[in-house]
């Protein structure tokens, strides 16, 4: 049995008790979904069916984005996105984390003017990460909504301090491990090492509105491409990026969202930063990170 779940921007197919428990916690479900799709939207410069759209040949996209149950798997992104039932609803209420986990994942790839395959492709968890970062961005944009409910506010928020504890609980140990030469650098869960740097930066700067300067890092720049690679570059980006490019492009973008050089940071908290690739890449993303995001 399934019943069909419609907001100003959701389109959500799925058994009746999940929704039935989803708009029991959240009485405002759909005005909560909207407002954190919007804040994701807003920052990325235009919706991800906005985006579809715009690439010539493809068949129109809808206004709105799906979610249908699926029985296999916990979410995955898409249209529509795949949920268990498990993880639309948990003992809170809706999981909007992983709802906007999941859009974040379209949000990243739903541009035909970003290079972020050509810089996350080698790494699984690094997409992870950025969706963690983009979930975070719909939830703090919910909470600032005024006209969202307390009931849903307080689910966010209890589901904030859940995933702050989580990450940055886990990304201390791993600075500490790291330290004692216990662990390699790799991209091993980097999901939860990226999250805690992006909350550790939000709260370092105040508030989570350096990621609309973030995301522009992403643009397909190949000057930025030609830094990493070389412009002579042979073969696949995915055969021939590095651990420690990856960790540097971070690096380099976090700080120009900020507009601090955040490099020493990083190697505390010890990251591979390569500083003469550092020392191109900060100024240049620096000076282009106030440009909007476009064709």
């Amino acid at each position: 049995e399934r019943a069909v779940f419609k907001s100003k921007s959701w389109r959500i197919v799925f058994n009746p008790v999940s929704i039935q428990q989803a708009v029991q916690a959240s009485p405002d479900f759909g005005n909560a979904l909207d407002s954190g799709k919007k804040a994701q939207d807003d920052l990325m410069g235009s919706s991800y069916q906005d985006a579809y759209n715009r690439i010539p040949g493809l068949l129109p996209h809808l206004s709105w984005q799906s979610i249908a149950e699926d029985h296999t798997t916990c979410g995955y992104n898409g249209d529509p996105i795949a949920m268990g039932a498990g993880c639309f609803v948990i003992s809170s209420g809706p999981w909007f984390a992983a709802i906007f986990h999941e859009y974040g994942h379209n949000s990243c790839w739903g541009y035909p003017y970003l290079m972020y395959g050509d810089l996350t492709y080698a790494s699984g968890q690094v997409v992870e990460g950025d969706a963690q970062l983009l979930m975070h961005v719909s939830m703090v944009g919910l909470l600032n909504d005024p006209q969202i409910t307390a009931a849903s506010k307080s689910i966010v928020t209890q589901q904030l301090s859940d995933l702050r504890a989580n990450s940055v609980t886990y990304f201390n140990q791993w600075v500490q491990d790291r330290q004692a030469g216990k662990v390699p650098y790799d991209d091993v869960n980097t999901q939860y090492i990226r999250e805690a740097v992006g909350i550790l930066i939000a709260e370092q700067s105040g508030d989570w509105t350096y990621m609309k300067r973030y995301v522009r890092a992403w643009r397909n720049d190949r000057q930025v491409l030609d830094m990493i690679y070389g412009p002579n570059r042979t073969g696949d980006f995915w055969t021939t990026e590095t651990p420690t490019q990856r960790a540097t492009f971070f690096a380099a973008a976090m700080s120009a969202a900020v507009k601090n050089d955040l490099s020493s940071q990083f190697r505390n908290w010890t990251f591979p930063i390569d500083d003469g690739l550092f020392q191109q890449l900060y100024p240049y993303l620096l000076t282009k990170m106030d440009d909007p995001i476009g064709p």
